[in-house]
């Protein structure tokens, strides 16, 4: 069956990192778009005479009402990304279609272990938003690896949960430290370092193929079992 199509527009857009973007999706008032934490849309981008369809996270909460937000890193010779990163503007009408996919909070009564690299984060910062909009006061682990600091997307955000949160924990870890003083290294290196009671663990995994690839077998290595893992990739 089709995927019922909507018409946004641009509301607003926001640089996060020099090839990192954020672009609000505005729907009109009657539209009923709808969707679960961690789900992503498909998007239609003009190309030549015809149209090229894109998945993009959604990286707002549900509870945001009238826009989603897409976070969307600029990939050199990705069509998609330079089309967002270069043609799109406030005001760009759009058309998206209805949310789909399975990467969504399982609802089970374990800490909650999330890990991500990269605009991985997305999806993940749907589901830990609508988690905390509900009362959500359990255990998190945030996982987060990046290349270099600057990369470290929605940091501000993520350390006022932490201190407004005893029961966050955000653990950043960088790959090419310039003046980072935290942790270093791949996100698969600080869990080896930093992860416990994995049996309690619900795990959800968002990345590039490699990184998901590596951290689902390095997870069940450490005791994490298998049904409570759940990944998306990113290609």
């Amino acid at each position: 069956m089709p995927k019922r199509a909507f018409q946004v527009s641009v509301e607003a857009i926001e640089g996060l990192t020099p090839t990192v973007k954020v672009f609000r999706l505005g729907f009109a008032a009657d539209a009923g778009f709808d969707f679960v934490a961690g789900q992503y849309v498909m998007v239609d981008i003009p190309r030549d005479a015809g149209i090229l369809q894109k998945a993009y996270s959604i990286a707002s909460s549900p509870m945001q009402r009238g826009s989603i937000d897409l976070c969307i890193k600029l990939i050199e010779g990705g069509y998609a990304s330079t089309y967002f990163h270069r043609a799109v503007e406030i005001g760009t009408t759009l058309t998206i279609h209805e949310a789909q996919g399975t990467f969504v909070d399982r609802g089970v009564d374990r800490e909650r272990l999330y890990v991500a690299t990269g605009t991985g984060i997305a999806p993940i910062r749907s589901m830990i938003q609508a988690l905390y909009a509900t009362g959500f006061d359990g255990p998190l682990w945030l996982f987060f690896g990046v290349r270099y600091e600057d990369e470290i997307l929605y940091e501000a955000e993520w350390r006022r949960l932490a201190a407004d949160h005893p029961r966050f924990r955000f653990l950043p870890t960088v790959s090419r430290p310039r003046a980072w003083t935290g942790d270093v290294g791949w996100v698969q290196d600080l869990l080896r370092r930093r992860l416990t009671d994995p049996e309690h663990k619900e795990a959800y995994v968002c990345g590039v193929v490699p990184m998901v690839k590596a951290v689902k077998p390095l997870l069940i290595e450490l005791g994490v079992p298998r049904p409570q893992i759940h990944t998306e990739k990113y290609t």
